[in-house]
Parts: structure tokens; sequence; C-alpha cells
């Protein structure tokens, strides 16, 4: 039996990063149809959403030893790993956890596809605003805007049969983290489509953070790669606490405020892309709008 040990080093952000890709690798070359889930200190949606893409993905079920253990009530509450419709959540019905919202077999296309994503993005923000009071005072704008930008991101060019969105708050380190993530072509399928020098994951992650390359075209839309790119803007900003990840195929990108590194998971890799945002709520009211260019 394969084991995946969920652990939060709140110190060391690249401890994480460290920890997560060797959770992948795991994952990746697991030939069980069982996974064991245990935890040292408290899971984060940083470490949960891929373990249930991954699960979900390659139809693999879980155990956990103890079913009466902090650990098996809070997978249980955030509906992991399958997630919800989240019409049927109540707002503040899980406290500081939110469920994991999904959407499944979304490679439908037209409208019925397009209000799927939709909605997901207007019951998301709603759910983290009213839950999360704090969070609705002071970085209302910030979440609207992330929310959004990356699910807009997700719907128009992942080609995703599943996309996922996971938000979780911690009152006494007064944080918030948002995950999203989804199984599809990566950076590197969306932007091949449109530049020919896009063949590899490594050269697709650093022409979107170096370049601000991307595949919107309508004038619209503004610049080229501009929702990523103020989204990384305003979570780097002198005014917050915060990091931030993205990591597609094999390859991703991070940052603590202004200190950044690339991932390279080498010969490992992840389905689609995932997006992980985790901020200290700042003492006054953030104004995005500094930060968007």
């Amino acid at each position: 039996m394969s084991i995946v040990k969920l652990k939060h080093n709140d110190r060391n952000h690249w401890d994480n990063i460290r920890h997560l890709v060797s959770v992948i690798e795991m994952l990746n070359k697991t030939t069980n149809s069982q996974i064991h889930i245990s935890s040292s200190g408290f899971a984060t949606p940083f470490q949960v959403i891929p373990l249930a893409c991954f699960l979900n993905l390659k139809k693999l079920s879980y155990q956990i030893n103890d079913q009466q253990s902090d650990l098996a009530s809070y997978l249980n509450t955030i509906k992991f790993p399958q997630g919800v419709n989240l019409r049927a959540v109540t707002i503040g019905s899980s406290g500081n956890y939110l469920p994991i919202g999904r959407i499944h077999g979304s490679k439908r296309q037209g409208e019925v596809r397009d209000e799927n994503y939709k909605q997901i993005e207007d019951q998301y923000r709603e759910l983290v605003l009213n839950c999360f009071p704090t969070v609705r005072d002071t970085l209302s704008n910030a979440i609207a805007f992330f929310l959004s930008e990356l699910i807009e991101n997700a719907k128009d060019h992942s080609e995703a049969n599943n996309f996922y969105v996971f938000a979780q708050y911690w009152p006494l380190l007064k944080q918030i983290e948002l995950c999203m993530m989804d199984d599809g072509i990566g950076l590197r399928g969306s932007l091949a489509k449109r530049y020919a020098q896009i063949t590899s994951d490594e050269i697709a992650v650093r022409e979107v953070i170096q370049r601000q390359l991307s595949v919107r075209i309508s004038e619209f839309e503004a610049l080229p790669g501009t929702g990523l790119a103020n989204t990384i803007r305003i979570v780097s900003n002198n005014e917050l606490s915060s990091t931030f990840t993205i990591i597609s195929g094999n390859y991703g990108f991070s940052s603590v405020n202004k200190n950044s590194r690339w991932i390279d998971l080498k010969e490992t890799s992840l389905p689609g892309t995932l997006i992980n945002i985790r901020i200290v709520e700042p003492n006054s009211r953030l104004n995005i709008f500094d930060y968007i260019q």
C-alpha cells in the first residue's frame, strides 16, 4: 500500500514544495489501488487538491487507520476527494473549512460548460466572503479577482475534464489559502496551439511568468497574460505576506513575496495546472488596483 503523509511547515514554504513534489512522484509511480493517508500537523489545500485530483483521475481509493481522528473528520467535512456541487452547500455549515468545489465532465462544450464555470466562480466567492468575515473586510476584491481570472483561464484554455477549487482559513494565524487545479492539457498544451516555440512544460511556464505569454487574443481581454501576471503582482507586493505557486506538467514557479524559485519536477509531472495562493490578512483593506496593470 502506498502512503501519503499530509504535513505543512508554516515556517518554510520551500519545504512544503519539496514535500508536494515527493507526493506527486509517489502518486505517479504507484501501482496500488488504495492509498493510505496520514498526517503530521494540519493538512492544507496545497496538499489536498493534488491528492484528490490523482485519486479521482486514477480511480484510487484511500484509507485512514483511525476513522475518529481529526484527519478523518477534516476530509469528510471538505468532501474529499469527490468534491461537491456548490448549490448544495449551506453557508457557515463547515466553519473554517469550505468543501471542495468541483466541475466534473467539463469537456462538454458550449453554454453548459460556460455556465458551470461561472456558477462555481460565483458560488465559491460567496462562500469565501460569507464564511470568513475578516477576509471579506480586507481581501474581498483580491479574492474576487483571483477566482474570476484563474477560473476563466481554466474554462477557456485547459480543456479539462475536472476542475477543483478549495479554500481554507486559519483564524489563529489569520491566513487564507486558495487552491485551484484542473486535469487538462496544461500551459504547454494550451500555448503550443499558438506558439511554435512552446515545446516543453519548462518553456511554457517560463514564458508565462517572464514574458506574460498568453493565448488570449482579444483586445477586450487586455494584454497577454494579464490575469496571471496581475495575480502574481498582487500577491508579491510589500503590503502582503504571501506565497504563490503554479505547477503545470513537470515545471513550476513559486514565490514567497519577492523571493521566487523555479520548480523542476524532472521525471515526474502533475496533470493539468495547479495554482495555490496563501495570504496573511493585512491590517487594512488591500486595494488591488494599485497593482493591476
